[in-house]
């Protein structure tokens, strides 16, 4: 085969491996691009689960405030039904027993 020739289809086999090596440099900047970008998006999501996390604690801790109140004033009511409840029956017996038939 002539040199010349030979010389030629070297050269023509260095520009291609050429092209394809900017052309795989150009991919991974790409890649490298859209990686940095998915990891600012986790980041984001992984603050936005951590902020979101400890609002429903506090949520919680309320309704947990609520609750008890709840259950705090509802015994109270139910101690004075029961109290006055226990008057009535005394009066009534007062009453009962004072009569005479």
């Amino acid at each position: 085969m002539d040199p010349a020739l030979q010389q030629q289809i070297r050269t023509e086999r260095i520009v291609r491996m050429e092209v394809q090596r900017r052309q795989a440099k150009g991919t991974l900047r790409v890649i490298d691009n859209m990686i940095r970008e998915i990891d600012d998006q986790l980041a984001y999501v992984s603050q936005f689960k951590k902020e979101w996390l400890q609002h429903q604690r506090k949520c919680e801790e309320v309704r947990q405030e609520v609750v008890k109140e709840e259950m705090k004033l509802r015994s109270q009511f139910l101690e004075e039904e029961k109290e006055e409840l226990e008057k009535l029956l005394k009066l009534v017996g007062h009453e009962k027993g004072g009569q005479r038939y």
